[in-house]
Formats: C-alpha cells, structure tokens, sequence
C-alpha cells in the first residue's frame, strides 16, 4: 500500500479548528507522520473559503502545485461560526470538492450522531479527542485503504463519473444504474444520474432521480441543491424556493444559498422576504453585500443597491493590496451608476473621481464620470460640466478608440454646442 508521505506527495492536509493549540497539535502531528503540506482554518466558513480560492491567504505556505489538490479534511465537530458537520454537507454537495476525504474530530461521544453523520453526510471516519499521532496515522492510512480498494458500487459510481467527465452519458447512466442494482439505497447514485438526465436534456427524469435521492437520504443536502439548479434553469424560480430552502435549513451557514433565495424573492416581487435573506446572507459572508447590491440595482431598486454598494467598500484610509483595489474600483463604479440612478450626481461624481484616481487607465470610469457631468450640466454649472463631459468621454477614446458609447456622446455634445 501507498505510504502516507507518497499519498500526499502533491497535495495538502487542512486542518478545521477553532482551538489554536490542538489545531496546532495536529498540524505537528500530520507533519510527525509524514504529510509536508498542512493548512488551517480557525472555523468552517474559512474552510470552505480556502478550498474553493486557491488564492486564499490560508494556503499561502502551500507551494502552487500543491494547493491545487486538497487530499484529506480534518473538520472539528464543534465550532462557533459553522459546525464541523455544516463544512461536510458543504463539501459533499460541491462537484469540485465531493471525493475529498474527511474525518471528523470530535468530542462527541456518542456512537448514534456519529453514525448518523457518517450515514447521512458521507464521511470516511472520526477521531474522537483526545487522540495521539498513531491514531491519526491509523486512521488516514484506512481511509486511504479503502479508497484503494473500494467495493463494487463505488468502482461503478467512479467509472460513471469517468463517463460523464468524458461526455459519455448514456455509459455513464448504464454504469450508475449498475451500481444502484447493487446498493439499492444511495442517494449520491441517484443524484449522478439527475446530473446525467440534466446533461441530456431529460428535465423530467432528472426532476424523478433528485426525488428519489432525497427518499434515500432526507438529509442529503446535494439533492436538494441540484433539484433547485435543475428548476432555476428551467425558469421555474417558485418551485425552487422549496428544495432551496429545505438545503438552507440542513446547513444554513452557506451565505450563497441565502444570497439566491433572497434573488428569488426580489424577482418574485416579495421584497420583505428578499430583504431577510440577503440580510443574513450578509451576516454571514460580509463580501457578499456586492452580490446583493448588484441584485438590487438590476431589479430597479437603486436605493438599497447603494446601501450595499457602500457596506462592500474598504473603510476610509484601509491599505489595499492590488487585488483589492481593482474591486474597489469596480464597486465604485457600480456605487457611482447607483446614486445616478437616483438623481444624486454630486455623490455619484465623488465616486467616480475616487475610482479615477485608483485606476486612471480605466476608460469606463472615464465614460460614466462624463455621463454623470453630462446630467448634472442640465442642472447647474452648464458650461463648465459640459466641459469636463468632453474631457472624460475623450480621455475614455483615448484608453480604447473603439469605445462606440464614448464617441457617440462627444457625437452628441457636439450637436449640443452647435444647437
């Protein structure tokens, strides 16, 4: 069998808890063993972060080739911000993450939960603390076993995926249902074969296989959010509400999820309802309050879009790395076309100008800071915001002479001077 510094040759461990010392315990011990690339997290939601953004600060010690690869999980049962359990649904209901092993570290002592989670969830052990480096080593080196030799439906469920990776779909569903002759009861069988209808266009079929997976597995949250994929591609907005909402009570910690149902909401015209979901959606993951904003600027409602264009911006004086100030210029931006919006062009310019200054060579920048000066020039100050009009939309020509808007607008302030 694979050694356990061979297995984890590309990759890395994560370690998930929100206790400094043991989370640094266990980084030693993973090292001790033989496993060169640990990262942490203090709790579930920067778990998730990190896995999903091979940027994220917290593999910054993870060398490029490595953090690609995420071989092994070690979640916490208990934390304050998103559980342990929460981060496993999580990851079991992503299609870039769902073969990653996970162990849980738990105090928890009681078999039944444990067994519900390994049943419910899909997750390949536990460790229950206190527990030494031999412990882990056992544990890692049998989960590594088993994925060795796994029995006959998951050789087939693999195979499947193979198929459907490779666009084979009718092989795929031959293979799935192979698999499902031999487990009768698997939820993530009839997800895979949703997926595999959905691929052909068979909505119908799909719809009936999320069904029967959440049969299978009430508690199975990947279910529920493919059943909601498949009925919002659709355009079907009302029938998804409910399966995304039951996904939103079994791990209510994802704040993409609260962020979809409160668009939902808005589009649907229940604001009051939109309005709860986005508030914890923002609660939950601040970043999100540009989401929001864009949700409410596309459905009309420039007032709330600017209260959350504002909640996204860095505070006043915050040092920026590069990154950060691209996205400041972009909401910025977004903030100056909601304030417009609204009538107020005086803050809108000030918006701009701050986004100017940040990236001069942005011509659209340019053009919505001319657009801005065009309005306010039927206002007040005629001449001299005409003026820098021509000035912004030349210099946005200028950064990219095929900008067609731009120049149809010194087209137009030309005919203004004339008139």
């Amino acid at each position: 069998m694979i050694s356990i510094k061979d297995y984890f040759k590309n990759g890395y461990a994560l370690v998930v808890e929100d206790e400094k010392t043991l989370r640094k315990a266990i980084g030693d011990m993973l090292r001790m063993i033989g496993i060169e690339h640990v990262a942490a997290a203090d709790d579930g939601d920067i778990a998730l972060a990190a896995l999903k953004d091979k940027k994220h600060p917290n593999l910054e010690r993870i060398p490029e080739k490595a953090r690609n690869c995420c071989l092994f999980v070690f979640l916490d049962w208990y934390m304050p911000r998103m559980p342990g359990i929460d981060v496993a649904m999580e990851i079991r209901a992503d299609k870039e993450l769902e073969n990653i092993p996970i162990v849980m570290i738990t105090a928890e002592r009681r078999q039944d939960r444990i067994i519900q989670a390994i049943a419910e969830v899909g997750v390949n052990g536990y460790l229950v603390k206190p527990f030494r480096a031999r412990d882990l080593e056992g544990k890692i080196l049998a989960v590594i076993a088993q994925n060795a030799e796994p029995p006959g439906h998951a050789r087939l469920i693999s195979a499947g995926e193979k198929m459907m990776k490779e666009g084979k779909v009718d092989e795929a569903i031959f293979l799935l249902n192979r698999a499902l002759e031999i487990k009768e009861v698997s939820a993530r069988i009839h997800v895979l074969l949703g997926e595999a209808y959905m691929e052909k266009g068979e909505a119908e079929e799909a719809e009936r296989s999320f069904g029967a997976a959440m049969v299978d597995n009430p508690r199975y949250l990947k279910s529920y959010a493919a059943l909601a994929g498949l009925l919002l591609k659709e355009g079907k907005k009302e029938r998804a509400l409910s399966p995304l909402k039951k996904a939103a009570e079994i791990s209510p910690r994802n704040a993409g999820r609260q962020a979809t149902l409160g668009k939902i909401y808005l589009d649907l015209g229940d604001k009051q309802e939109a309005q709860k979901f986005f508030e914890e959606a923002v609660k939950l993951d601040p970043k999100k309050s540009k989401e929001v904003a864009e949700a409410y600027l596309e459905n009309g409602d420039a007032e709330q879009a600017e209260m959350y264009f504002r909640l996204s911006l860095p505070k006043e004086g915050e040092k920026l790395t590069e990154d950060e100030k691209k996205d400041y210029v972009h909401t910025a931006n977004r903030l100056g076309i909601a304030l417009k919006r609204q009538g107020k062009l005086r803050e809108a310019i000030e918006e701009y100008q701050k986004a100017q200054k940040l990236s001069p060579g942005d011509e659209a920048i340019h053009y919505n800071l001319g657009k801005a000066h065009a309005a306010l020039a039927g206002k007040e100050k005629r001449g001299e915001n005409l003026k820098k009009a021509e000035e912004c939309f030349r210099k946005a020509v200028e950064l990219a002479p095929d900008f067609a808007e731009a120049k149809e607008e010194l087209k137009k302030l030309k005919e203004r001077h004339e008139s």
